[in-house]
């Protein structure tokens, strides 16, 4: 799909125009809507009974901090993008398998980037589960049973050159 003339215009605002994280609206939840990706944006679509588009809101992403996603919401991978390069968190609940399958494609897709995933764990003290892929200088470590997030100091050696001095 190609993109709008204006959606273009917004994809080149410098970082120092951009909106801040303080800035942003704290969460947006959303049920029973269909999350898409459209020419200027990223949309939520709501259908009436026979499957017929009865509204359509625009969601300002570069605005945002979290989207919830609730019962009855789908949301189209263009539109994940979206949110994930605009530095929104997208939050929603789904069955272990599928989880494990999104876990897979979003490691594969990353490339560069940094993916965390925290799922439902019942049977630690929490009751979640952190993963992190190439969440450089962070690591999640067990402390009697609670799951703590550790920060990593990177040298500037690390940098250079990853052999031993």
């Amino acid at each position: 799909m190609a993109y709008s003339p204006k959606a273009l215009q917004y994809a080149s605002i410098g970082a120092a125009e951009q909106v801040r994280l303080t800035d942003r609206v704290s969460y947006l939840y959303l049920e029973y809507a269909q999350i898409v990706q459209g020419r200027t944006g990223v949309l939520a679509l709501q259908a009436d009974e026979s499957g017929n588009t009865r509204g359509e809101v625009q969601i300002p992403v570069g605005s945002i901090a979290v989207v919830m996603l609730g019962p009855g919401t789908s949301i189209t991978a263009a539109a994940a993008a979206s949110l994930a390069a605009a530095g929104a968190v997208v939050m929603f609940n789904v069955l272990k398998r599928v989880a494990e399958s999104l876990w897979v494609k979003a490691v594969d897709a990353a490339a560069d980037g940094v993916v965390v995933m925290v799922t439902s764990a019942p049977q630690t003290e929490q009751g979640f589960r952190v993963q992190l892929h190439q969440a450089r200088g962070k690591d999640v470590i067990d402390f009697d049973g609670i799951s703590l997030m550790r920060s990593i100091p990177i040298n500037a050696h690390d940098e250079k050159d990853s052999s031993p001095p």
